[in-house]
Order: structure tokens, then C-alpha cells, then sequence
């Protein structure tokens, strides 16, 4: 009596019978029951990622800038970066991902 590997044992070859191809989902998904959207365009995602890292440094040399030389800290045009941010964060992960023609705009386009 021999006994099988175990199904995670890096030794054992995968069975030689054709399995089913996976299947590809290519638009966003959005799971009825979980309040969030998550969406396969990862360029998108890591824009915005992105745009919020930029923010936080513009946000933390400010507050350093006014600490050490006095300067006047940009409070209204940093927060009015934050909520464009996250405004456009939410379109271009919950609608504009369902328009291919949105996907082809330049950044920053039609954001009012």
C-alpha cells in the first residue's frame, strides 16, 4: 500500500489530465453583499495610490516647512487636492471603469 502525496508536496508532478481553463473576468468586480468595488485595471488603481502618496509628502513637508521657517500652511488648496483626489479615485474605480472611453482619456481630464 502506497500512499499518495499530499496535493502541496513540491516533489509531486501535477496530474497529466487536462483541467478547464480558468476563467478571465476583465471588468469590475463588484460583489452584491460587500460595499466595495474592485476592479481589474490595476494602472488605475496604482494612479491613484500614487496621486494619494503625493499628497501625503506635499501634506507632511508642508506642515514642515510651517514648523521650521514659519511658513503659511497651504491648509485650502491641500484639502481641496484631497477631496479631488479621492473624488476621482471613486470615478475611475466605480464608473469609469465600466466606460472603455474613459479608460482613454488623458488623467485629469473632465475633473472639473
Amino acid at each position: 500500500m502506497t500512499q499518495s502525496p499530499a496535493p502541496a508536496d513540491p516533489n509531486h508532478a501535477p496530474s497529466p489530465t487536462p483541467h478547464a481553463p480558468l476563467p478571465i473576468w476583465n471588468q469590475d468586480l463588484y460583489l452584491e453583499f460587500h460595499r466595495g468595488c474592485y476592479t481589474t485595471h490595476a494602472d488605475q488603481k496604482r494612479h491613484n495610490r500614487q496621486a494619494e502618496a503625493l499628497l501625503y509628502q506635499a501634506e507632511l513637508f508642508a506642515a514642515l516647512a510651517t514648523i521650521a521657517t514659519g511658513a503659511t500652511y497651504p491648509k485650502t488648496a491641500i484639502e481641496s487636492l484631497w477631496k479631488r483626489c479621492c473624488l476621482i479615485s471613486f470615478m475611475t474605480s466605480y464608473l469609469a471603469l465600466r466606460l472603455p472611453k474613459c479608460l482613454s482619456m488623458p488623467i485629469g481630464t473632465g475633473t472639473g
